[in-house]
This record gives C-alpha cells, sequence and structure tokens, in this order.
C-alpha cells in the first residue's frame, strides 16, 4: 500500500510542471511522506500519520494525510492570515490617533510594524498556496 501510494504521488507530478519526488517510509508505527524538490532537497516538509489508524485502504491513507496537511500546515497559517485583519484593524486605530496629535515618530513606527507584518502574512499566504498543490494532488490519487 506505501509504496502504491508513492507511484501514485510520483505519476501525480509527471505531468505537471512542478517536479517533486516523494519518500514515503512506514517505521515503528508511524507512516511518513518526505517531499523532496527539483534538487533533490528535502524541503522538510513531513506528513506523518500513526499507522495504528491506517488501513490497508488506500484512501483512508490519503484521507488522513490530507488531515495532516491540514492540522500541521494549512490551519495554523490560515489562522494567521485571518489575525492580519484584526492586527490591522489595531494599527489602523493607532494611525489614526497619532495623525491627530501630529506624532510622526509614532506614524513612521506603526507603518513600519503595517509592512512588516504584510509581508510575513504574504509569506503565509504562498505557504498555504505551496501545501495546497499536495492535498490538490492527494484528492486526485483518490479519485482514481
Amino acid at each position: 500500500m506505501v509504496k502504491n501510494l508513492e507511484m501514485k504521488m510520483r505519476e501525480y507530478f509527471e505531468v505537471q510542471e512542478e517536479k517533486y519526488s516523494f519518500e514515503i517510509a512506514k517505521v515503528e508505527g508511524i507512516i511518513t511522506v518526505k517531499c523532496f524538490d527539483n534538487d533533490g532537497i528535502s524541503n522538510e516538509l513531513k506528513f506523518e500519520i500513526s499507522s495504528a489508524a491506517v488501513t490497508e485502504d488506500i484512501n483512508i491513507l490519503i484521507t488522513d494525510l490530507i488531515d495532516c496537511v491540514y492540522q500541521k500546515y494549512i490551519n495554523p497559517s490560515n489562522k494567521r492570515i485571518r489575525a492580519f485583519a484584526e492586527f490591522c484593524n489595531r494599527k489602523i486605530n493607532s494611525l489614526d490617533k497619532a495623525l491627530q496629535k501630529g506624532d510622526t515618530d509614532k506614524i513612521s513606527k506603526i507603518n513600519l510594524d503595517l509592512t512588516e507584518k504584510y509581508r510575513i502574512t504574504k509569506s503565509y499566504k504562498n505557504d498555504v498556496s505551496f501545501y495546497k498543490t499536495f492535498v490538490k494532488m492527494f484528492y486526485c490519487i483518490k479519485g482514481d
């Protein structure tokens, strides 16, 4: 089952523009999926699930892997992305007060905070997009 999944994952990315290779291992009751990019460098992207929950049904394994990707990578990033809106609201409120007082130092500091947080949030959005590539792959494999 593990080798069958690894083969399907490789087949999926053979027809995609992006090239990834995978290494799947079952060690001490844990199934680990490692992802490597074009250069053969591991992105330390690990999907780990306990084999106690794994049956010989590849669809259940794929569902567990999808859940793992969401729990470990996508959901935490989405949480930080959503927090950015609240952060902006607080900073804009502070910016308004600083503008009313004419405090240019405070305005500059708030602008720096906003732009720094924006860059970080943009990075999280890119991460979510990257991880959703694998979720899409898992759903495509599951549908075959």
